[in-house]
């Protein structure tokens, strides 16, 4: 089948209106993290967890905090197998206090404190992006860590203001990720490291999203060099959120553990609908996010759903959408299911692809892999 253009609005760029690790860490007297807290540790990889007692910390880099700014949340150092306090909640961090902290090693938060970490570093990003001496992995893995707690926040809790602090993300993500080879492949590298990190709904929803928008946003600004920002950055958060419907799928019905019977499949496939309506409620897609919404699932020869519709009535960006989606839903684990070698998945999505995906984007997509290191 042919990749070309069908089902794309070649004036969308004028019609759309202008807009502006480390391996992970677990420590206690079982050597297990807290039952329900283990995911944290392995989806954001570079956050390794520590545990004392009766607490639970997460490591967090020294060159995310700015000197004279008041901390929302307190810090410590690791002496051991204990934890020795820096500075408590509200206080100001001084220049002489990263001075005492030896090697410049990262310091500790409680991990209930990861909401005020979130609101520290939204209020503190573009001084922290500019610190001299931020590496580009490092700014990959502060953009990791973000991108996945803001889908968390809206698949979760949907909001106006959710929707801009995620729209915040990907303008991140477009200018100062993508803008490097080096910043990409460490984003890459990071989605393949955590693709196995949990199997239960709804945390493998949140990074499944995370890593489906990062991967479709690459690959409809490889296929469109130069397309507007604005409108690169609406279709992204068409992307990020193809899957929001999900949410309102039964957690029974996503972590079951063998085959679903009609009616459960029937609910399921309703999530696109359900999607839409949400963002709908929030963000009033445009025409390219309600096709990347409602068509993610669709399939060339009508297989698909909700609509059934063929080719080349599918949108462009939905069979970017839908191959990023299969290509990490096969990648990653599930209850019913263990992950598959990024080649084999690959192999599997191409014997497919007449009836299943566009073989001109599947093509594309898998030089993509290879070339940020997806695939070894």
């Amino acid at each position: 089948m042919s990749s070309g253009f069908a089902g794309f609005d070649a004036d969308v760029a004028q019609r759309m209106p202008q807009s502006p690790g480390r391996g992970g860490v677990s420590v206690s007297p079982s050597n297990k993290p807290p039952a329900g807290m283990a995911f944290l540790g392995r989806l954001t990889t570079f956050r390794p967890v520590f545990c004392t007692e009766k607490t639970l910390f997460m490591s967090v880099p020294l060159k995310w905090l700015c000197p004279d700014t008041r901390l929302p949340f307190g810090i410590y150092s690791r002496s051991g197998t204990r934890m020795k306090p820096i500075l408590s909640p509200g206080q100001v961090f001084l220049p002489e206090h990263r001075q005492g902290i030896e090697n410049n090693a990262d310091v500790f938060i409680k991990s209930v404190s990861s909401s005020e970490l979130i609101y520290y570093l939204d209020n503190n990003l573009d001084t922290i992006l500019g610190h001299a001496g931020l590496a580009l992995s490092e700014k990959a893995e502060l953009f990791y860590y973000l991108a996945f707690k803001r889908i968390k926040q809206v698949y979760t809790r949907p909001s106006k203001e959710g929707i801009l602090g995620l729209k915040d993300i990907i303008a991140m993500m477009i200018e100062y990720i993508f803008s490097n080879r080096t910043a990409t492949k460490r984003v890459f590298g990071l989605m393949r490291s955590n693709a196995c990190s949990s199997a239960l709904h709804p945390v493998f929803t949140f990074a499944h999203a995370l890593n489906v928008g990062i991967m479709s946003t690459f690959m409809a600004r490889v296929f469109m060099d130069g397309i507007n920002p604005a409108t690169l950055k609406e279709v992204s958060l068409g992307f990020f959120c193809h899957n929001i419907g999900m949410m309102k799928v039964p957690v029974k019905i996503m972590n079951h553990g063998s085959g679903l019977d009609r009616a459960s499949w029937t609910l399921i496939r309703q999530h696109p609908g359900w999607g839409l309506e949400i963002m709908d409620s929030l963000h009033k897609p445009g025409r390219e996010m309600v096709h990347i919404i409602m068509e993610h699932h669709e399939r060339p020869q009508g297989a698909g759903y909700p609509g059934r519709i063929q080719s080349p009535d599918i949108h462009f960006f939905a069979r970017i959408c839908a191959i990023a989606d299969a290509y990490d839903a096969l990648c990653s684990q599930r209850v019913y299911k263990k992950p598959m070698n990024p080649v084999d998945a690959l192999k599997i999505m191409n014997q497919q692809a007449s009836r299943g995906y566009d073989a001109g984007i599947l093509s594309r997509f898998a030089m993509v892999m290879i070339e940020n290191g997806a695939i070894r």
